[in-house]
């Protein structure tokens, strides 16, 4: 399995453990999506000030948790 695939399954493991209540995994996944959201804004939004990145990516955090409530519940094998 190649590098970025393990990535991407450590951090659905990850987002599935918040979701289910366990708090260290929540706080894991912000230790480890953080840096990687600031890259990916700062590629893209070079002209940001960086207290403008962070603000954007405390939006990003805020939008996705409204959604990842909504999304979690209705993917296979996540019905509640």
């Amino acid at each position: 399995m190649d590098h970025l695939m393990e990535r991407d399954r450590h951090l659905s493991d990850l987002m599935r453990s918040a979701q289910d209540g366990d708090h260290s995994a929540y706080v894991r996944l912000l230790e480890e999506v953080t840096p990687l959201l600031r890259q990916v804004v700062r590629r893209h939004r070079h002209f940001l000030q960086p207290a403008d990145v962070e603000d954007l990516i405390q939006d990003i955090f805020i939008v996705s948790a409204r959604g990842t409530r909504h999304i979690g519940s209705s993917l296979p094998g996540r019905e509640r």
